[in-house]
């Protein structure tokens, strides 16, 4: 079964007949994708029910037919409109929603609080944005990047006084961001941090990894991929990683809602050769370059979306947009455009 199964199944339980687990934690990532501006307050203002959210997200959508572009919102959507029918959701706080985005930088985030007093702070993965893309390209040669920055700075905001069970979690970039939050926090927040989930999500440069402060935080820290992931085996991973059966192949298994389920767990499954060597294969790419030309061939080929005024991966779609981007693509030096063209093309075939 898949996350729409898995809640209209579970949703009768609450979170004390049946505890948080790491379906549950899949879901709240998908939430802090949701266009909630409007709806869910920023800081300083009271939390709203799931219920609530639901409610008035669903007369937005009604209203205003263009409101969800992108087709995993839809499906996030979708969910939520399931979920608030549940026992187990529709009572569930959400609070302290933020979202920014800007020329070189795209963060999302939302705080959960479940019934039981447990607090999940779901950060938002990538978005359509091609300055979402853009920042996580620059995570070959920069440290730490503009999101993960706003990551720790939303957790010192968003935890408070009283909390004392504390999770962090995201799906793709979010998941990251989760683990660079949590790294960074200070002790009275990382005291409270039970649990950190990076679902699908980037990993980090080996010096960090490699860092007491990074191995002291792995016992924490759940990483989950489907079993021919991509965005998931990107840079190093420290942590032992969970690997879970998709009903997808190649890049389609990053979407969460391929993601199989058995009961209240994920199927179990082994890392694929084709996992395994997109993981090599980018890795060798990162090293052979060095930071200093990982930069300029990221500039580059980002320069080349600008001057074609490509904003979202949806102009690519448009023939002439496309073929502006690729004339561009040009002037970037030969290695360079070789070897992103490898490593494209491991991901996609």
């Amino acid at each position: 079964m898949n996350l729409f199964d898995y809640v209209k199944q579970y949703g009768s339980y609450t979170f004390d007949e049946e505890p948080f687990n790491d379906v549950d934690n899949v879901i709240f990532a998908q939430l802090s994708y949701l266009p909630l501006s409007g709806i869910v307050s920023g800081f300083g203002h009271r939390p709203v029910t799931l219920e609530k959210v639901a409610k008035i997200f669903d007369k937005k959508i009604k209203n205003k037919q263009k409101f969800l572009t992108a087709r995993f919102c839809k499906k996030i959507y979708k969910l939520l409109m399931v979920m608030y029918t549940t026992n187990r959701y529709k009572n569930i706080l959400l609070y302290n929603y933020i979202q920014e985005i800007d020329y070189d930088r795209q963060f999302g985030a939302v705080t959960l609080r479940l019934p039981n007093n447990t607090v999940y702070v779901s950060y938002e993965g990538t978005d359509s944005s091609i300055s979402g893309w853009y920042e996580d390209a620059r995570m070959t040669y920069a440290f730490p990047i503009p999101a993960q920055m706003l990551a720790l700075k939303y957790l010192k905001r968003t935890v408070r006084l009283l909390d004392q069970k504390v999770i962090l979690g995201g799906h793709s970039k979010g998941g990251n961001l989760a683990i660079y939050a949590a790294l960074e926090a200070p002790f009275y927040i990382k005291n409270k941090i039970v649990k950190v989930y990076n679902n699908d999500g980037p990993g980090f440069f080996k010096e960090q990894i490699d860092t007491k402060k990074y191995q002291k935080l792995i016992p924490k820290i759940s990483k989950i991929v489907p079993c021919e992931s991509v965005v998931g085996m990107f840079l190093y991973q420290g942590e032992d990683t969970i690997i879970i059966k998709s009903k997808r192949k190649r890049i389609l298994q990053h979407d969460s809602f391929n993601w199989l389920i058995d009961g209240n767990h994920f199927v179990s499954d082994n890392l694929s050769d084709f996992s395994r060597k997109v993981s090599i294969k980018t890795n060798d790419w990162l090293n052979h370059l060095g930071k200093d030309k990982r930069r300029e061939c990221i500039e580059n080929l980002f320069e080349a979306f600008n001057s074609s005024n490509i904003i979202n991966t949806y102009h690519l779609l448009s023939f002439t947009k496309a073929k502006s981007f690729f004339k561009q693509l040009y002037h970037i030096d030969v290695e360079s455009k070789n070897n992103l063209i490898a490593v494209f093309k491991e991901m996609i075939w």
